[in-house]
């Protein structure tokens, strides 16, 4: 009888210690669902009709076994600000309305092996917890996930082999992390990967060989501390339509680089690069956009050979002094394109720096240092929208206003205009459908 009296106190504490969730609210994003004072199971609290939209908040030291298991009327269920320190295996079983789960803003150090098994979810969002490694034991079975997030954690280390079993997963995100190096071959066995996002970690000068999925279009390695890129980066990603590098340290771009890469868009803004290799963007026929705004480029030496889709040329915020005549002597097929020089050290122009374009979306030369402008440089142009000259250095453009002023709207904002010359736009501007902008808001 007293070994009973001792242990029934026992067995009543330990009960105690696995409730779960204890003065914990359940939401949607757009009402309160109600409010859970002490309780070891979520399913038993939830809505009765359908709810796509749960979110759980509150304190929530331990996910136990069981305790957000048989949910068959939640869609996307958000484990938010509740400092999960650990999650036991078992914890999710039996999700089969749950397409959509979220743990953010926790505690989580690691995730235990089997946390994750046997899930049919689509998605799967770890965010803002202070997990430091992704271990190859992490997932199990999981033959559903798409969407893979760990941004905004701590994670240095991945594991070889860490994600081999996530057969369709299409999207991973490890955006903000502390990550420098990868394995080889690390996402190698994901046959359906096709966007990869690696932007805010440590990279310095990344390995080519971790980058080995044929299938990946996307690849965002932005805002890190990339300093070079090796020949042949991108040879083991024939399918990479979209390289986004911006915010780096790259000084260089050498020859060979994107070599046999069917890049649509190139985004290299925001690096140091002073040093482009005359052949660097040869042949990059399927190119639509090329960014190389905000670096250090003096010598403008871009030939870009066969750029039969090439839409957006942007070079803002360079050091660039001439544009070469006939540098743009492979665009003469008559697609309409839009050209970014604005903010650099351009003094001169000539009749034959544009002669190749037809159709010009955009022509951008504000920012520079022109003191003339002549209706001739734009003789060769049939159609051309929008024409930005402020802020240089004109104080009247030269020839008749007719080829002068041939855009839809041109700016001559912030430029050192007669008054003869003013007067004589305004009277043009009362007369003619094109427009003249002398401030960034009205017509001369």
């Amino acid at each position: 009888m007293l070994l009973f009296c001792i242990l029934l106190p026992l067995a009543a504490s330990a009960t105690a210690d696995r409730v779960t969730f204890k003065n914990v609210s359940l939401s949607s994003f757009y009402e309160h669902l109600g409010r859970i004072e002490s309780a070891a199971s979520l399913k038993e609290h939830l809505p009765r009709h359908f709810t796509q939209f749960l979110i759980v908040s509150g304190e929530i030291p331990v996910l136990y076994e069981d305790s957000v298991a048989d949910i068959h009327n939640v869609q996307e269920l958000y484990f938010r600000r509740n400092r999960i320190e650990d999650i036991e295996p078992g914890a999710f079983k039996n999700l089969t309305s749950v397409t959509s789960l979220m743990l953010s803003h926790g505690s989580l150090k690691t995730i235990k092996q089997g946390v994750f098994d046997n899930l049919d979810i689509a998605e799967l969002q770890v965010s803002f917890n202070p997990i430091s490694t992704i271990t190859k034991r992490m997932f199990g079975n999981l033959p559903k996930l798409r969407y893979l997030s760990f941004n905004n954690d701590e994670i240095e280390t991945i594991e070889a082999k860490a994600f081999d079993h996530l057969v369709n997963l299409e999207i991973l995100d490890l955006s903000r992390n502390l990550l420098s190096k990868l394995p080889d071959g690390v996402f190698r066995e994901l046959p359906k990967l096709h966007m990869l996002f690696l932007k805010n970690n440590k990279f310095v000068n990344p390995q080519k060989l971790a980058f080995d999925t044929p299938t990946l279009n996307h690849l965002d390695l932005a805002n890190n501390a990339i300093e070079s890129l090796v020949e042949n980066f991108f040879i083991r990603l024939p399918n990479l339509t979209r390289a986004i590098l911006s915010f780096n340290q790259l000084k260089s771009i050498p020859d060979n680089v994107f070599l046999n890469i069917p890049l649509h868009y190139l985004d290299l803004n925001d690096n140091k690069i002073s040093d482009i290799d005359a052949n660097a963007f040869d042949n990059m026929k399927d190119l639509h956009v090329l960014n190389l705004a905000n670096n250090q480029i003096k010598a403008y030496n871009l030939w870009l050979y066969n750029p039969a889709n090439l839409s957006q040329l942007i070079l803002s915020n360079n050091l660039i002094e001439e544009i070469p005549d006939d540098s743009f002597r492979n665009f003469c097929d008559g697609k309409k394109t839009s050209l970014k020089f604005d903010n650099n050290r351009i003094a001169k122009i000539t009749p034959r720096t544009f002669e190749c374009f037809t159709k010009v979306q955009s022509l951008d030369l504000s920012g520079n240092q022109l003191t003339e402008w002549d209706g001739s440089f734009l003789e060769n142009i049939l159609e051309i929208e929008v024409l930005r000259l402020g802020n240089n250095q004109i104080k009247c453009p030269k020839g008749d206003f007719r080829d002068v002023f041939l855009a839809n709207v041109t700016y001559l904002n912030g430029n050192p205009l007669s008054e003869e010359c003013l007067d004589g736009i305004k009277k043009w501007n009362m007369l003619n459908p094109a427009k003249v902008a002398c401030t960034d808001f009205e017509t001369c």
